[in-house]
């Protein structure tokens, strides 16, 4: 991988502040890959054979944002009284559509409390605003507390975030 510096990234119409970028060069659809952020921040993502699309030659990109403060993608994470749980990963190349569901792991702050809130991986819809639940990957728990991540599964990139949210009680 190269590392790339970056100071913004426009992602919907916001200037997203780069604190780490690395470029990958595309992953195989024929044999299951990994890839890893160097690095303190910890994300990951596991490809199965058949993922990636047969012929797709764009590079992996995965970003660390900040969001901006007070700003509509930042407010939306608090709907449903969730809250912002880790950095956000900006995962391209945007419009992909994967063969077979994508692990995806990102970081979570593991020095926070989250009393009875669970854990849970978070991808950002541009066309509705809103920040949606992802399905918890299969064979896992949904948090690995070793490495400080949330896992989900995806068919799709865009922005993703660990967000805490309330028991479905208290919602």
């Amino acid at each position: 991988p190269t590392t790339t510096p970056a100071p913004t990234i426009s992602y919907s119409g916001v200037e997203l502040l780069v604190e780490s970028q690395e470029t990958f060069a595309a992953p195989s659809s024929t044999v299951a890959s990994s890839v890893s952020l160097s690095g303190s921040t910890p994300v990951t993502l596991d490809f199965p054979v058949g993922a990636w699309p047969a012929g797709d030659t764009r590079p992996l990109k995965v970003s660390v944002v900040n969001l901006p403060s007070g700003g509509a993608i930042e407010a939306s994470s608090r709907s449903e009284g969730r809250r912002m749980a880790g950095k956000v990963v900006l995962f391209e190349p945007s419009g992909i559509a994967f063969g077979a569901p994508v692990r995806v792991k990102v970081p979570y702050n593991t020095s926070a409390d989250y009393g009875t809130m669970s854990l849970r991986v978070f991808r950002y819809d541009s066309a509705t605003a809103r920040w949606e639940l992802k399905p918890i990957a299969a064979g896992s728990t949904g948090i690995d507390s070793a490495t400080g991540q949330a896992i989900a599964e995806t068919s799709s990139f865009s922005l993703y975030a660990s967000l805490a949210m309330p028991p479905p009680t208290a919602r």
